[in-house]
Order: structure tokens, then sequence, then C-alpha cells
């Protein structure tokens, strides 16, 4: 039923530096009964108005912009940038759209920069491979971290980031696949250490990995699995730094390894 007043009309107050849990299902309720009544409302500047209601409501003070199309959403300096909707091949448009835009207000209302300064640093003693993982694990560790601290808030909107997490493994699967020319479950990778990446990323996101990997990558990833375990539980961004941080410094001491099972 579409909610007659604010978003955060039936909203879950929070103690501490929390505002409001507003369901992001009431969101989702306005937008499908405005993009009903007029086809050109998504993806409007009326759209993006309803948008910065809701994210203001969680995060006061919050300015929501469009993004360009296709680019990755992100929050930076109490700006929202959001990629107007899409249509994606298995996915409610809408709902994802909303979930995006949630996803970018959890950054706000959970996320710190104290010690991004610093990870940075550590992370850049690395091959830029290992840099540039380090920085995907981070997110990913991040994003369910804060997925989790939602949950304790209002669990009614768990679904939204679940559907944003499915969303993300669907894409990092597809580019594996479009550039490996290979499916990335099987026990005989053509690159290892690719098959570790996604295998990160269905782990951390989708929060299991029960799909076929090889030997090597198997015995890396049930050496992370605490570090990841414990990084998601923490309660300061600080956690994922350094979650990922541990990633990257065993994948690190294994890679001669992992590239000596690519040999085989």
């Amino acid at each position: 039923m579409l909610g007659a007043g604010p978003l955060a009309e039936r909203a879950i107050p929070r103690s501490g530096p929390y505002h409001l849990a507003v369901l992001v299902s009431e969101l989702v309720d306005r937008m499908r009964a405005a993009a009903e009544e007029d086809p050109t409302w998504l993806g409007s500047e009326r759209n993006l108005a309803l948008l910065e209601e809701f994210a203001a409501e969680r995060a006061p003070g919050t300015v929501v912009r469009w993004g360009q199309s296709g680019q990755r959403a992100f929050a930076s300096g109490g700006v929202l940038s959001i990629e107007p909707p899409v249509e994606l091949a298995g996915y409610d448009s809408i709902f994802i759209h909303a979930a995006m835009a949630h996803h970018e207000v959890l950054h706000r209302v959970y996320s710190d920069d104290t010690g991004a300064a610093a990870m940075s640093g550590r992370l850049t003693l690395y091959t830029p491979y290992l840099t540039t993982l380090g920085e995907q694990v981070f997110n990913w560790l991040e994003d369910v971290r804060m997925a989790r601290m939602e949950h304790a808030a209002e669990p009614a909107n768990d679904d939204y980031p679940v559907e944003v997490h499915r969303l993300s493994v669907d894409q990092q699967e597809a580019l594996y696949q479009s550039s490996l020319g290979e499916q990335p479950w099987t026990t005989s990778p053509t690159h290892p250490i690719a098959q570790v990446r996604i295998a990160l990323a269905k782990r951390i996101l989708c929060g299991e990995l029960d799909d076929l990997v090889a030997p090597a990558v198997a015995r890396v990833m049930a050496e992370l699995e605490p570090e990841i375990s414990i990084a998601i539980a923490s309660q300061e961004t600080n956690g994922a730094r350094g979650g990922a941080l541990a990633v990257v410094a065993v994948l690190a001491r294994e890679w001669d390894e992992l590239r000596r099972a690519h040999a085989h």
C-alpha cells in the first residue's frame, strides 16, 4: 500500500549517531505509482527529487544527482551519484534502482574515511593487480558490513542489499566469462588467480561459496575465511579495511603457488 505521509512515517528510531531506518519498500511503492501514472517519470528530475527526499530522511543534507549511464553509483562528501533507471535482464528495474539508492545512503550512514589514506598507502606496496583487488575486496567487505548493520536497524530492508549484491556477482561472473572465455566455476581454471577474485566476490557478497574451484583456490579461500568473517562483523569501516589488507597479504604470499597451479 502506498504510504501517504513521509517516507520515514513507519521507521524505527535508532540511538547514537544513526537517523531513522527508512523502509525502502515505501520508496519502491511511490516509484511504481509515479511510473504507472507517467511513463516518462523514471529518470526524470521528479524521480531524482524523490530519491533525494528518501536519502534526506535517513541522512539529512544528502544531495542526489544523476550519474553517467553505465557509471557505478557512488557516495562522496554528502553527494550521491546514481545512474538513471535501466533495464537489466533478470531484475526488476524499479526494485534494483531503489536498492542502489538505498545502498549509497547506507554509505552515508555507516561508512567513514578514517584510515582510508593509510590503507591506500599500504596497498601501493603491492603489485597493481593486488592493489586494485585490495580496493575491490574492501568495497565488498564494507558493503556486507553495512548490510549487517542495516539489518539491526530495519530488517524489513534486508532484501535490497541482497539484490544489489546478487547483481554485482552476476556482473563479475559475466566479466570473467567474457574476458577469459570460460566458466568461472571449475576445478581447472586457466587463471587460478582470477578465480580467487571471483570466489572472493561470491563468498563475501553472497555469504557462501559452494561452487567448484581449483584445489589451490579452495585452500586459499579457507585460509581467508576468518579474516572475511571478522571484517564483516566489525562495527567500524576500518574493520573492512583491515580485512582487505589481510586478504591481499595472503594472496601476495600465495601468488607463486597460484601461478604454479595454472601451469599444472
